[in-house]
């Protein structure tokens, strides 16, 4: 990620991801709010395709536990591939 400059927000690169059963950021974000109940914003949508937008304007517990479910998440499109 590149570092934010005062937001709450940051865009990893989740290009690595993407294919197959899961084509683009769209469906990732989909796909990781429906299979490990975490939200997050297609980059698409602020021209940034192949990333994902977090918000970590929150409590330091939850984001610790939205970053596990998305690493979850994340290994289980690869055990998939």
């Amino acid at each position: 990620c590149v570092e934010p400059l005062g937001a709450f927000y940051c865009f990893p690169d989740v290009s690595a991801y993407l294919g197959g059963q899961v084509p683009d950021d769209v469906a990732l974000s989909r796909y990781l709010l429906e299979e490990a109940s975490v939200a997050v914003v297609p980059g698409s949508g602020f021209f940034a395709p192949g990333h994902i937008r977090l918000s970590y304007a929150t409590s330091v517990p939850l984001f610790e536990e939205g970053l596990r479910r998305l690493a979850h998440g994340l290994s289980s499109i690869r055990s998939r591939g």
